[in-house]
Parts: structure tokens; C-alpha cells; sequence
């Protein structure tokens, strides 16, 4: 599948200023899709994400769920967003 707008959720408020923002992610994607460089290009283009952000998200695959730390490495200058995480399965 592919990233989905409308599950992409600010936990911060911080667009004026240079910290790092915390966003909130869902999807039925796994693991591995979700953190493949270019996943997350939509949230880059049309919400902002930035270098040094940091995205939670739940991913449920098969019916087993995956909590995973994101952090945006790199968004190069054609916009292709690369990551970095952790991952730790919910059971």
C-alpha cells in the first residue's frame, strides 16, 4: 500500500521553530514498507515532515501489531524522504 494522508497526525506544535516535531502513524503496511526510502515523500511534499522529525507509528500487519520510533535521516533536494528506526512488536 502506500502512505496514507489522513493517518498522518501532528503530536506537536512546533512548525515555526527548529526542534524536532513528533508526528503520529497507522498502517496496515509493514514494517519494511514503512520505512523504505521514499514511504513517507507525501508527508515531506504536502505536510511539512522535515530532517530530524520524529514519527510513532503502529504498524498491523497479519494481525500483529508493530510499534515503531522513526526518525527522518534525510529528505534530499528531490524530496525523497530516508529513515531511521526502531521497532518493537505488540503481543
Amino acid at each position: 500500500m502506500a502512505f496514507i494522508k489522513k493517518n498522518f497526525l501532528p503530536l506537536s506544535s512546533m512548525a515555526n521553530s527548529d526542534a524536532p516535531r513528533h508526528f503520529s502513524y497507522k498502517t496496515v503496511d509493514s514494517h519494511a514498507t514503512a520505512v523504505a526510502s521514499g514511504y513517507f515523500n507525501d508527508a515531506a511534499n504536502t505536510l511539512g515532515l522535515k530532517q530530524g522529525d520524529i514519527i510513532t507509528a503502529v504498524e498491523a500487519t497479519g494481525g500483529t501489531e508493530t510499534l515503531s520510533t522513526i526518525f527522518v535521516d534525510a529528505i534530499s533536494g528531490a524530496g525523497v524522504v530516508t529513515v531511521l528506526s526502531s521497532v518493537q512488536t505488540l503481543s
